[in-house]
């Protein structure tokens, strides 16, 4: 590393990201992005960020987890998820901002007034809540394609201790002619881990705290998962056991926040000095780049 970088404070080193000073716990960071969508760059930014730290949280056996809220699956953003949809097998769930409604269809009094055109029409109304765990072949590919839209939520987690049922299993024998053809091409470990992540105890683990005021209701219940969707003042102002209890399971936590006008970074052990050596990284992949590329 420079050794001009490792002379400077930590605030400079960790541009541009910003530390919430005024906040304990947890580690909380802001950087701020020209708008959701983001330019071409802010998103090679993201991609390029979130692939290092993918890298350097897996030396803690944590791996990111991505979901993707279903009100920015629109226009052409919904074609590509379509296209790509068995290749992400996404799961249905919901995330919610605390302590939001639950989803469901909007008050009549709202469909009335879209349907007599006193109101325009927006998916936001009917999307609102849902979202889509993605399991992507390759996460650096993931981000940069659907990173950068206003709904992108990566939570970084240790596996659960639950036994892989193909471990014993050779993994040529899954490509022997023979059985890709019984199998018709499918990816049967790909669909036994569909099958884990439908009962995954970190989903259960979180449920309960943040389905307050939600209990006894069938879709909760029996929904796959049940995450947070939280901007820079819930931070502030959740109670701190709830906070916790997420953060226990995910110890890292990223979220794209258009209330925030950008992406907000949560971290249960303190960070600064991990980020700032991160951030070295990625100013590295940039400073290399023609500057014309960095528009």
């Amino acid at each position: 590393m420079s050794h001009f970088n490792l002379r400077m404070p930590v605030e400079f080193r960790l541009r541009p990201w910003v530390r919430a000073e005024a906040l304990d716990w947890p580690d909380l960071y802001w950087t701020p992005m020209s708008g959701f969508p983001v330019r071409a760059v802010e998103r090679e930014w993201l991609t390029e960020f979130l692939s290092t730290l993918a890298g350097d949280l897996a030396q803690d056996g944590l791996a990111p987890l991505c979901f993707l809220e279903a009100a920015v699956l629109q226009g052409p953003l919904e074609q590509a998820f379509l296209a790509e949809a068995r290749d992400l097998t996404p799961l249905p769930g919901f995330c919610r901002h605390p302590w939001d409604e639950p989803p469901g269809v909007p008050p009549a009094e709202v469909t009335d007034r879209i349907r007599n055109q006193q109101q325009p029409f927006s998916w936001d109304v009917f999307a609102r809540g849902h979202a889509y765990w993605v399991d992507p072949p390759d996460f650096r590919s993931f981000c940069l394609r659907f990173g950068g839209y206003g709904g992108l939520i990566v939570l970084f987690a240790a596996a659960p201790q639950a036994e892989d049922p193909f471990a014993a299993i050779p993994p040529a024998l899954f490509e022997n002619p023979f059985v890709r053809q019984m199998t018709r091409g499918i990816d049967i470990r790909r669909e036994m881990r569909q099958m884990q992540r439908m009962q995954d105890p970190r989903m259960a683990a979180v449920k309960p705290v943040l389905a307050r005021g939600w209990e006894g209701r069938v879709d909760v219940d029996k929904i796959f998962f049940l995450i947070p969707k939280l901007k820079s003042l819930d931070y502030f102002s959740v109670e701190r056991p709830v906070l916790e209890s997420v953060m226990q399971t995910f110890p890292v936590c990223f979220f794209e926040s258009p209330p925030d006008e950008g992406v907000l970074l949560a971290c249960a052990a303190p960070f600064a000095d991990r980020l700032a050596a991160l951030m070295h990284r990625v100013r590295a992949v940039f400073r290399d780049r023609p500057a014309s590329e960095n528009r």
